[in-house]
């Protein structure tokens, strides 16, 4: 009898140990997959830190990093696609109805297909500044000083300073600047470097859920939106909202970097698109 009740205390605690360390599959659906790798990916799941196989689910709360000369790319939700570059650290979960991509350090492109069945975007937001989505392929920039550089290459946005107080509006193929508290810089040419370096790292995802198509509608509905056009600028998420309601499954595609900041965690960049 002693002995019986000797046994009872150690099977509730591997009991609980084999509950604390149970993969997430057992409580949550996964929030996407890993859809190609490149040499050494990691993914850490609560305490524990393991190598990533092309394949393998990614579950809300990981955090993947690629070493130096590897790569990966996830497919999150119903299709929108992340790559990840060398030397890059980010997180992935959901809020709201929203899909986070948290990036510590490094450099990431993601590519966000509204498909209908998934309605799930992302917020862009850095420590110094904010971008409002009006188009489909743009880069936010961290700097080690932690001053933000928005690029587009197709589409529009509005880049304010965090505060929100001072907003410009960024159409094709430009760019702007904000330091530390401070506004944004006036907006300036992208260079033909820029623009083929964009080119060159959404690659394939241009054609993603079509992009040429995206591009085409917001030429129309921006029409008349320039300087004068506060007014219009600032009602165009609404008007696009069901712009690509009219073209089927539109993208948008989104790079952006980050370097290490002078934080535990480094500089954070939130994506979320509505569509």
């Amino acid at each position: 009898m002693y002995r019986r009740f000797r046994f009872i205390p150690w099977l509730t605690l591997a009991a609980f140990w084999v509950f604390i360390l149970a993969p997430p599959a057992l409580a949550e659906a996964s929030l996407g997959r890993v859809a190609d790798l490149v040499g050494k990916v990691t993914v850490t799941r609560g305490w524990s830190t393991t190598d990533l196989a092309k394949g393998d689910p990614v579950y809300d709360g990981d955090v993947v990093e690629a070493s130096r000369n590897s790569s990966a790319e996830l497919v999150i939700g119903s299709g929108h696609h992340v790559k990840v570059k060398a030397g890059t650290k980010l997180r992935v979960s959901p809020l709201g109805s929203s899909y986070e991509v948290h990036t510590f350090y490094g450099s990431v492109l993601a590519a966000v297909v509204s498909s209908g069945e998934d309605a799930r975007g992302f917020r862009v937001s850095t420590p110094t500044a904010s971008g409002a989505v009006r188009g489909t392929l743009f880069t936010a920039e961290v700097a080690e000083d932690g001053a933000t550089t928005f690029r587009v290459l197709y589409g529009e946005l509005a880049a304010s300073d965090a505060a929100g107080t001072v907003e410009v509006a960024l159409g094709a193929q430009t760019k702007t600047s904000i330091a530390v508290g401070g506004t944004p810089a006036a907006v300036a040419a992208l260079t033909s470097a820029e623009i083929a370096e964009l080119e060159a790292w959404a690659g394939e995802l241009l054609s993603l859920g079509g992009v040429s198509a995206a591009e085409s509608a917001l030429e129309t509905l921006t029409a008349g939106v320039g300087e004068g056009g506060a007014g219009g600028a600032a009602t165009f998420p609404w008007v696009l909202v069901g712009a690509v309601g009219a073209v089927a499954a539109t993208a948008a595609i989104v790079y952006l970097t980050a370097e290490p900041g002078d934080t535990d965690e480094g500089s954070t960049i939130d994506i979320d698109v509505h569509w």
